[in-house]
């Protein structure tokens, strides 16, 4: 299990401060599109947990909220070099990104799942990794939980890392998402997801 947070301002990269902000008079905060429940657009129109959290600030804030809405992979790289104040988004705290990132506190868990077409019998186990392809979200933490982790645990047991691919990947979220709360997708639903990936 991993932590997920609200990304806030950059402890590291040339971040504004609270009195820039107020003296410019707005700030620039980053979400991510389509990540339900957390951040997506529905109708034309961002909602979800985070975008909600962020019309609450637009009410009370003393200057203009300025919201950019774009892909995860440059959401936390643009916050740690100052390109957007903070992100409030969705993002597994890892000791990498606290180097450049300051986190606010955790509001949920997330856990890491491999996927497999219906039928192949050949992956049974993470063991069964061993020297196959793993697609793995780009920008995301699980990027480094393959690469070392991952990798050590095939190593371990005689095995080796294969080739990892780093794929857009949005429909993962959003399928677990719909399993529980928009419409309940079945089983062959899901399967077809993902074989086809619509």
């Amino acid at each position: 299990m991993a932590s997920l947070a609200l990304c806030a301002v950059s402890g590291v990269a040339s971040g504004a401060t609270l009195a820039e902000i107020k003296a410019r008079g707005y700030i620039v905060v980053a979400t991510e599109d389509d990540y339900p429940p957390f951040e997506f657009v529905k109708d034309g129109k961002p909602t979800g947990f985070d975008n909600e959290l962020i019309e609450e600030l637009k009410k009370y804030a003393p200057f203009q909220v300025r919201h950019e809405i774009l892909p995860f992979t440059g959401i936390l790289a643009g916050v740690a070099t100052g390109k957007y104040d903070i992100a409030i988004t969705a993002a597994i705290m890892t000791k990498e990104r606290m180097q450049s990132l300051d986190f606010a506190s955790p509001i949920a868990d997330a856990s890491d799942y491999y996927l497999v077409k219906t039928g192949n019998t050949t992956i049974k186990s993470v063991n069964d990794l061993s020297g196959k392809t793993v697609g793995v979200q780009a920008g995301s933490a699980q990027l480094a939980h393959v690469s070392t982790q991952l990798k050590a645990t095939l190593e371990k047991n005689g095995g080796k890392l294969g080739k990892v691919m780093q794929i857009q990947c949005t429909e993962s979220p959003r399928i677990l998402w719909r399993l529980n709360t928009l419409r309940g997708l079945s089983h062959e639903e899901v399967e077809q997801v993902l074989t086809r990936g619509a």
